[in-house]
């Protein structure tokens, strides 16, 4: 098995899993189904499209520098109702982001699986966010030097960079608290998402 590395950083990131229209929240450390989504983004697939192939890979965080937790009020006006009609009435929303927060990811895999994801982080189709639209990275998705390494999942995150500086990660793991972040379609109307289970190791 190889290992894909990739590198969120950015001003601002959201990484919610409980998305409401009204409250929009985020989670401390990157979802695997937003990651999933920066993969299909960078790769060009549509919404309709099956996502097995990437769902099916291991998914571990690092982090690096945690972020600190920012709430912003917004008024919305026009906006998409349910139905796809057009609402002219305005609303608010409460958006919660990460400042200041830097992580490694990675997807444990088959190696030509994870190069040719690779690729696509290079020279991506759609632009890719970290979250949500107005969550830019700051720095290539890809590490230029060390994107695919031949190594287990946990290996790759632990010992990317400086090794002795004390590292927490947070990997899929048949024990641990359950998350709901699975993605089975990126269709707009019929979002569902299955569950896994993760542990924190420090």
């Amino acid at each position: 098995m190889s290992t894909l590395l990739m590198r969120l950083q950015g001003v601002k990131q959201s990484w919610g899993v409980q998305d409401y229209y009204r409250i929009r929240d985020t989670n401390l450390v990157p979802s695997k189904s937003a990651v999933i989504g920066i993969l299909a983004a960078c790769e060009g697939r549509a919404r309709s499209k099956d996502l097995s192939d990437l769902v099916k890979l291991k998914f571990g965080v690092r982090i690096i520098q945690g972020g600190v937790i920012h709430h912003d009020f917004q008024t919305t006006k026009n906006w998409i109702r349910a139905n796809g009609g057009i609402s002219e009435a305005s609303d608010m929303t409460d958006r919660y982001y990460l400042s200041g927060a830097d992580f490694l990811v990675g997807f444990e895999g088959e190696e030509q699986h994870l190069l040719e994801l690779e690729g696509h982080l290079k020279t991506p189709i759609f632009q890719p966010f970290l979250g949500r639209k107005d969550c830019l990275p700051t720095l290539p998705l890809y590490l230029p030097e060390d994107g695919v390494v031949p190594e287990d999942l946990r290996t790759a995150l632990t010992q990317w960079g400086n090794p002795l500086e004390p590292v927490e990660l947070y990997l899929e793991s048949r024990q641990g608290r359950v998350v709901y972040d699975i993605p089975t379609t990126f269709e707009r109307d019929s979002r569902v998402y299955g569950a896994r289970r993760i542990e924190r190791f420090y």
